[in-house]
């Protein structure tokens, strides 16, 4: 059954990072009275120049219970809890901006990483910092996290603040080829397929940027992603801003989530899903001055069926993503400055 529950977190990795709301730690807009729409909109943009950078806290908080089920559906298996957490504080810098595209090169590097995964009868913690001791890798997560961690990946960035692409994951491959025993769920919101829309929480956050936004105006944003063989995903999120003061617009909203079949018809044995509960929600704190998200929080919660060949899985899941800005502070003053 654990064989079973790493390939139902490897086929739902698209699936759990492309859908929707809040994350743990992140506090729920204030209930305060309503706010009147302002006398003129604002404009939404993603801000990126040469030289720019930001520091961003990136988390995940994931829980996965499964358990096997009969033909008619009864449970036949005891309960198996899986969990994914991670933080990550990643340092950005625009290396440059294409004349004539707009399309800006940006570098990212890992400040801290901390990641902690296991089940029910195992446990295990992966933590590193630039400004600790490295110590010799031991396991197969210690050397592909290690890797992951100190390589520098690029990212290119359109005008509009889409994620275009990432780069540098060569050395984190490799490690993974030399260490058959690790679970690549274990990478999450870092994963080559995932961190496109990892880094798109700083600039298209439920595509609110690109747009001039009014207190009470109503969006709906819509994102598909791959399920491989099972098919694909479609979250439909329905946002509304809730209030614009202080330069900075906060937006909220439900999400719903269908599942697409495949476009080719499945073969023998191809894993299946059937989607019986789901719900999500967002928040968006969107820094007008900076023209990047101060935060942006998504969660997902479903319950299915999936079927790999014989055996059938009850999944629930809980999955948690957050990004929040780290505020730069004012650098002190050398007296002998000047």
């Amino acid at each position: 059954m654990r064989r079973s529950t790493r390939l139902l977190l490897t086929a739902l990795t698209p699936l759990i990072l492309s859908a929707a709301s809040k994350a743990p730690g992140q506090h729920p807009f204030e209930q305060r009275p309503p706010q009147a729409p302002l006398e003129h909109p604002v404009s939404v943009n993603a801000r990126i120049g040469a030289g720019d950078r930001w520091t961003y806290h990136f988390g995940l908080n994931q829980t996965t219970t499964t358990q096997r089920q009969a033909d008619d559906g009864r449970d036949a298996g005891s309960l198996e809890t899986t969990r994914l957490i991670q933080n990550a504080t990643v340092a950005l810098r625009v290396v440059s901006v294409d004349a004539q595209t707009r399309t800006a090169t940006i570098e990212a590097t890992f400040e801290r990483l901390l990641v902690v995964t296991g089940d029910d009868q195992e446990q295990t913690e992966f933590r590193w910092s630039k400004d600790g001791a490295v110590d010799d890798p031991g396991t197969d997560l210690d050397r592909v996290l290690t890797a992951l961690a100190t390589s520098t990946l690029t990212a290119r960035v359109g005008r509009s603040g889409d994620v275009r692409g990432v780069a540098g994951y060569g050395r984190v491959i490799e490690a993974i080829d030399a260490s058959p025993g690790f679970d690549r769920s274990a990478l999450g919101l870092l994963a080559p397929s995932a961190i496109g829309s990892t880094l798109g929480l700083i600039w298209t956050p439920g595509s609110v940027s690109g747009a001039s936004r009014n207190v009470t105006n109503v969006w709906t944003s819509a994102r598909r992603a791959s399920l491989s063989q099972i098919g694909a995903v479609s979250v439909t999120q329905e946002l509304e801003v809730e209030r614009i003061e202080d330069g900075v617009l906060k937006a909220g909203g439900e999400a719903t989530l269908r599942l697409l079949p495949p476009s080719d018809p499945p073969g023998p044995g191809a894993p299946t899903i059937e989607l019986l509960e789901q719900g999500g929600r967002m928040l968006i704190s969107w820094d007008l001055d900076r023209g990047c998200s101060a935060s942006a929080s998504e969660r997902l919660d479903f319950e299915a069926v999936l079927s790999l060949g014989p055996a059938r899985l009850g999944v629930t899941m809980r999955s948690e993503r957050s990004a929040a800005l780290d505020a730069p502070h004012a650098e002190p003053t050398n007296p002998d400055d000047g």
